[in-house]
């Protein structure tokens, strides 16, 4: 029994000092960023890169975070992103509305429109 409590003990400060925090999520979101453009744009860009992760730390900012201690739940409308142990792990599909409703990509969609 005491062997268990302290499998478990272990197992939660290990899940404590492991929980992703805001900076975290911001370099997640960068980076699959940036690799989704990388795989739909023809030739590799350091200047598209640099676009990309600038609005992916605006994205990254939009998103609520819930902290449990152990893990965190990043929410953007009804998408939803399990953190822990500095591991992201998309519960479900993003809802493409929810990403139009954040105040700089409505400026950005603005702009393009012109």
């Amino acid at each position: 029994m005491k062997k268990i409590l302290l499998v478990l003990a272990i197992v939660l400060v290990f899940l404590f000092f492991t929980n992703p925090d805001q900076a975290d999520f911001k370099e997640y979101v960068q980076k699959i960023a940036v690799e989704e453009v990388n795989k739909e744009a023809a030739v590799k860009s350091p200047l598209l890169d640099g676009i990309v992760s600038t609005l992916s730390t605006v994205v990254a900012d939009a998103y609520v975070r819930e902290d449990y201690y152990f893990f965190s739940l990043y929410k953007l409308g009804d998408h939803k992103i399990l953190g822990i142990a500095k591991q992201f792990i998309s519960l479900n599909q993003p809802d493409k509305e929810a990403f139009k409703k954040i105040p700089e990509m409505k400026e950005l969609e603005k702009m393009w429109e012109k």
